[in-house]
């Protein structure tokens, strides 16, 4: 009968063991909750600054100089004045807690997800725009592994501006360039028969009349109208002009060597800059 008693008191004052059990996960929650909402921020400050995570050795004792990567000291320097990640870096270091969630996959793994969000996100402006161009770009990464960067423009339904955003990228190695941006739109779900343009060099992979993408996607598309590029086309244009006039030729033919000669050595350089060129001439 007593212990009945207690038991009712207990629930009346919020003393049982459920209930201490339940302020413990509950205090638990809010603990990690505000560490990761910290850890979140800084990988979304190094991810938009292009920083790299991982350093040379992996530390998290704030004495320790040695570089531990941008990740680590950040959390590091942040927690001087954040008194959870504080707690946290010095549970760390007494190894009172094996799994601390700083870990490199940890950071890729949160980072993948970000990314995924905001993929999402310009996924749903441009479906919302209904209408689209692409804009495919291939380039040779520092292994000499080809890639190619799709990029939509849509047009913003809230403001009414012309906005650009980066898709994704893939590598074109095994199939032709139009499979892979018909790939990579239906990764997204993005019919292909919605859009209104392309955007590219005039490379012949690009633009050739009977193999090219632009002639493949109008074939998919008659709608997809081709804009190109017009760097690519002025310099095209003044290939073509020089190759109709020796002078010419031989002009920017000399201009071509006298950079080579003075940009191989920095010593050289710095004396045509400071003894030849002009101040309005742009090197």
């Amino acid at each position: 009968m007593v212990q009945w008693l207690s038991f009712e008191k207990g629930i009346k004052h919020g003393n049982t063991i459920d209930e201490e059990n339940e302020r413990s996960i509950q205090e638990s929650q809010k603990y990690w909750y505000i560490l990761f909402e910290s850890l979140v921020d800084i990988i979304n400050y190094s991810a938009s600054h292009n920083l790299a995570f991982q350093g040379y050795l992996e530390c998290f004792d704030p004495n320790h100089i040695e570089n531990s990567g941008n990740f680590i000291d950040l959390s590091k320097l942040l927690s001087k004045y954040d008194l959870t990640l504080h707690n946290h870096l010095s549970r760390i270091n007494k190894k009172q807690l094996n799994n601390h969630y700083l870990s490199p996959q940890i950071q890729s793994e949160v980072n993948s997800l970000m990314s995924q969000a905001i993929v999402n996100e310009v996924v749903g402006k441009i479906k919302q725009a209904k209408y689209y161009v692409i804009m495919p770009n291939c380039i040779r990464d520092i292994t000499l592994i080809e890639q190619m960067s799709v990029i939509l423009r849509c047009v913003n339904t809230s403001t009414g501006n012309l906005e650009e955003h980066f898709l994704g990228e893939s590598e074109t190695t095994g199939g032709s360039l139009t499979n892979v941006i018909r790939n990579e739109l239906g990764k997204h779900q993005l019919n292909i028969q919605i859009c209104r343009g392309q955007g590219c060099d005039n490379g012949v992979n690009m633009v050739g009349i009977k193999k090219g993408v632009k002639s493949r996607i109008l074939t998919i598309n008659p709608r997809a109208f081709l804009t190109p590029c017009d760097c690519h086309s002025w310099n095209l244009i003044l290939v073509d002009t020089t190759n109709t006039s020796s002078i010419a030729k031989v002009f920017f033919g000399w201009i071509q060597k006298v950079n080579v000669r003075f940009s191989k050595s920095s010593k050289r350089w710095d004396l045509v800059k400071d003894k030849y060129l002009l101040q309005w001439l742009t090197v």
